[in-house]
């Protein structure tokens, strides 16, 4: 009974101490401890801080990104389908969303202004129609017969590009005589409204 009685207030102190001395174990924290743990240095707000803005900086940067890409795509898309339309108008064999995009692709990867290379094109055989050499649509004399418009386009468009469209530019009096146009004065004319009717 003397044991039983002994025990039983032996482990109620436990109790009281482990209540005293480690409240969290409970759940339950002290007036002392909440004070304590309110007591953070100013570096280390300052550094909390810092961590947060850092985390909104990079997320804003993400979206900005994801926005930049998104209007990007956007206006390559505007691109396609205005050169679409104005090849359909012409009444052009490759008005299609596939040359189109194969054609502003390989001149702007060349570092030139893909309505520069369609206006080219446009005076050597008005818009494909008229092929000196098949497939061929920049009158381009390197007697090479072509197995389509695609690979036509693949290997001209860059050429085009850098030995014309790029180092000329919108000179089109410039760009005529050096591509070797006959009567290239009358012909950068036309140059210059295919150009703009893009």
């Amino acid at each position: 009974m003397f044991i039983q009685v002994g025990l039983a207030s032996a482990v109620q102190s436990e109790i009281k101490l482990v209540l005293v001395k480690s409240p969290e174990v409970l759940g339950v924290e002290t007036q002392e401890q909440e004070i304590e743990q309110a007591k953070i240095s100013g570096s280390q707000v300052s550094g909390l801080l810092a961590q947060k803005q850092q985390k909104l900086d990079q997320k804003v940067s993400f979206y900005q990104s994801l926005e930049g890409k998104y209007k990007k795509l956007k206006e390559k898309e505007a691109k396609i389908s205005r050169l679409v339309s104005y090849l359909k108008r012409q009444g052009s064999p490759i008005a299609t969303y596939g040359y189109a995009k194969q054609i502003i692709d390989a001149a702007e990867a060349n570092g030139a202004d893909y309505r520069i290379v369609v206006a080219i094109m446009g005076v050597e055989s008005g818009f494909c129609r008229v092929n000196v050499l098949k497939y061929n649509c920049f009158g381009y004399l390197n007697k090479v017969q072509y197995s389509g418009f695609t690979e036509a386009l693949a290997k001209l468009v860059p050429r085009i590009s850098r030995e014309y469209a790029k180092p000329y530019g919108t000179n089109f009096k410039a760009l005529a005589k050096a591509y070797g146009m006959i009567n290239f004065e009358y012909h950068s004319g036309r140059l210059a409204t295919f150009y703009s009717a893009l």
